[in-house]
C-alpha cells in the first residue's frame, strides 16, 4: 500500500481523532479545519418542563454543557443522532444516551418510538446553520419540541498557507468532507485563492 496525503477538513476537536486513525492506517493526515465552533454566550435554555434532549451533532452536547453544566446531572434522556455524537454525548457526563442510525429521520423515529409525546418536551440542541428540521418531525409525531441553538459553525475565510502550499505542489492525495455546506465553502476557498485547477486530481 502507498501511503497517501489526506485533508481532514472537520473542525479542530473532531478533526484529531480522524487524524489518529488516518495515520494508524498508514497514511498521513493533514488538518485544515474549514469550520470554526462558537459557543454563543448569550443564548438561552429553558430546561423545565422538558423530558429529553436531542443532539444532532457532536458540538450540540459539547455547546449545551457549556451553556449549562448542572443539564448533564438532570437525569434526561439524550438522544444523539449517530455514534460519534453519542460518544461526545458521553464524554460530556450524560449518562442515559440512545444512538439512533446517522440521520434526522432515524433520530425522530427513535425518539418517538422512546418516548410519550405528553411526558414533556423534546428540545434539539442546535447550531445556526442545519440541514433539516427535526423539532418539525417531530410536531408531526405529536411531540412538543423546540429548538435551542447554542453555537455557530462559522466558515473560515482562506485556506491556511501550509494547506496552500500543498495543494499547489500536488502533496495532498485526498480529502475528507463531512456536509454539502463544507464542500460549497471548500470550493469557494479554493477558487479564492487560485488553487481550484490544482486540486483537481484530490480524490
Amino acid at each position: 500500500m502507498t501511503p497517501r496525503t489526506v485533508l481532514v477538513t472537520r473542525p479542530a476537536e473532531d478533526a484529531a481523532p480522524l487524524a489518529r486513525r488516518i495515520e494508524a492506517l498508514g497514511h498521513r493526515a493533514l488538518c485544515e479545519p474549514l469550520l470554526v465552533i462558537r459557543f454563543l454566550d448569550d443564548a438561552t435554555l429553558d430546561l423545565d418542563g422538558v423530558q429529553a434532549l436531542a443532539f444532532t451533532s457532536a458540538n450540540g452536547a459539547r455547546a449545551l454543557v457549556h451553556a449549562r453544566p448542572e443539564a448533564r446531572r438532570l437525569g434526561l434522556s439524550v438522544f444523539a443522532v449517530g455514534k460519534a455524537t453519542a460518544v461526545a454525548a458521553r464524554a460530556a457526563g450524560f449518562d442515559n444516551v440512545v444512538t439512533a442510525g446517522g440521520d434526522v429521520d432515524s433520530l425522530a423515529h427513535e425518539i418517538a418510538t422512546a418516548l410519550r409525546p405528553g411526558a414533556g418536551v423534546v428540545v434539539h440542541v442546535a447550531g445556526r446553520e442545519r440541514a433539516r428540521d427535526l423539532v418539525a418531525a417531530l410536531a408531526a409525531d405529536g411531540f412538543a419540541a423546540r429548538r435551542a441553538v447554542l453555537y455557530a459553525a462559522d466558515m473560515v475565510e482562506s485556506l491556511s498557507p501550509a494547506t496552500m502550499d500543498a495543494l499547489r505542489s500536488g502533496a495532498i492525495d485526498d480529502v475528507v468532507i463531512f456536509s454539502p455546506r463544507t464542500a460549497r465553502g471548500f470550493v469557494t476557498l479554493l477558487t479564492r485563492a487560485g488553487l481550484a485547477r490544482a486540486a483537481g486530481r484530490l480524490r
